[in-house]
């Protein structure tokens, strides 16, 4: 059996909530100066995490798996798109949208990640935010 364990940014992870907003659309993009949070976590075989990242693609900026050790456990980022609009109104510019970071633990040991949140084409500018997780998995 498979056991779920929902994880709310606005819970743990208080400083990934940042607000953002397209270029274009009132505001400008983040500052490229990095915010880490730290995550330790003891888990069960078998188990699921999923992890709500606030995110905006309009910016440039995504969430991705910039390290990974250990085989104890994976992680697969997705989008999720913001709902939408109620008929007869205008989809929002630049809306925010989630990035769910979904862990399954698939045998004991231990897995480290540390996801980053940046633009993918500038590779010497630090991300705006990286969330670093150690798991300890076991039976």
């Amino acid at each position: 059996m498979v056991k779920t364990l929902f994880l709310g940014a606005a819970l743990l992870l208080p400083a990934l909530s940042f607000g953002m907003e397209a270029p274009g659309c009132g505001g400008d993009a983040p500052a490229a100066q990095t915010d880490e949070q730290h995550i330790a976590l003891s888990l069960s075989v078998g188990q699921v995490i999923s992890i709500s990242l606030p995110s905006n693609p309009s910016t440039g900026y995504s969430w991705s798996v910039a390290a990974q050790e250990g085989d104890a456990a994976e992680v697969k980022l997705s989008v999720i798109p913001p709902p939408e609009p109620a008929p007869g109104e205008e989809p929002l510019c630049g809306a925010p949208a989630d990035t769910e970071a979904r862990i399954v633990t698939m045998k004991p040991g231990k897995a480290s990640f540390r996801l980053i949140y940046s633009r993918p084409w500038e590779k010497d500018v630090p991300p705006v935010q990286a969330l670093s997780l150690e798991l300890n998995v076991t039976e």
